[in-house]
């Protein structure tokens, strides 16, 4: 996604690379508008749809910046799941949650330093009155908690409790 700021970017899991990570998120979201990030998305997700691999099924997932843009996929797309572990700033674009018609699945760190609480219990309130919409806060975890690999971020609790949620709902949702 990172290729209308930057071309060939390789980002290897280390402390450099995160900070490169941040600056080329910063650009992303202050160099491209918003109609661009979308039609650029829901035109991978058309395309991942036609492959023979897919069975014309096909879920969006992100992490951080990419479960915003999941959550944002899944507004000016059709896929047919969405899963957005501590999606940031979703909370501002509530105003597009009418959109989403797909089935979603939202993840949160209960002591997220970047994701108020306020926030998640916007997006539970938008949300609670659909029945193909899920939200789970993980107790004792922060930002990334499924990022077993960064060490300030991991946490193996909560993932080990997430995981399973986000693979029940993928199985649910995509087989129907």
């Amino acid at each position: 996604m990172f290729w209308r700021v930057e071309r060939n970017v390789c980002l290897p899991h280390d402390e450099a690379s995160l900070q490169e990570a941040f600056t080329l998120m910063g650009r992303y979201a202050g160099e491209v508008d918003d109609a661009t990030k979308a039609s650029d998305l829901v035109g991978a997700l058309e395309h991942l749809r036609e492959l023979p691999e897919t069975a014309g099924k096909v879920a969006v997932m992100g992490y951080c910046l990419g479960g915003l843009l999941a959550y944002r996929v899944a507004a000016a797309g059709d896929p047919d799941a969405c899963v957005s572990y501590y999606g940031s700033s979703i909370a501002q674009h509530l105003d597009v949650a009418d959109q989403v018609t797909c089935p979603i699945l939202f993840h949160f760190g209960e002591e997220d330093a970047f994701i108020p609480n306020t926030e998640v219990a916007a997006i539970r309130g938008t949300f609670e009155s659909r029945p193909d919409a899920e939200v789970h806060v993980q107790k004792g975890a922060g930002h990334a908690f499924e990022n077993l690999l960064a060490p300030q971020f991991g946490n193996a609790e909560a993932a080990s409790r997430s995981w399973p949620i986000t693979v029940d709902f993928l199985e649910r949702t995509l087989r129907r």
